[in-house]
């Protein structure tokens, strides 16, 4: 779903409990990542039928906060991991004949 770690996370105070803005603070405190609470943010209809976030201005619905910011959390180590991967292939040298 993501490409990237994303920059911004907005949500509706009223739409999250206190566990997701725990989670919120670490994405914030680990990451770097922006997160901005409002009170309303107009999405009304969304609101109300579950849970979402903004995500760098896209919207982000799912079953619950929870399961909508592992994903962003996996992402992230998944990421990490393919780099690591990456960067040792390219580190790697094979002599003919070997």
């Amino acid at each position: 779903m993501l490409d990237r770690m994303p920059q911004l996370i907005e949500c509706c105070a009223y739409n999250i409990d206190e566990q997701t803005r725990q989670q919120l603070q670490q994405l914030r405190s680990k990451y770097g990542v922006t997160v901005i609470e409002e009170c309303c943010q107009g999405h009304c209809c969304e609101c109300f039928e579950g849970p979402y976030l903004l995500v760098d201005g896209a919207l982000l619905c799912g079953a619950s906060h929870d399961v909508m910011l592992k994903e962003i959390f996996s992402h992230r180590s998944t990421r990490k991991e393919e780099e690591g991967k990456r960067r040792g292939r390219e580190g790697q040298t094979t002599e003919p004949g070997a």
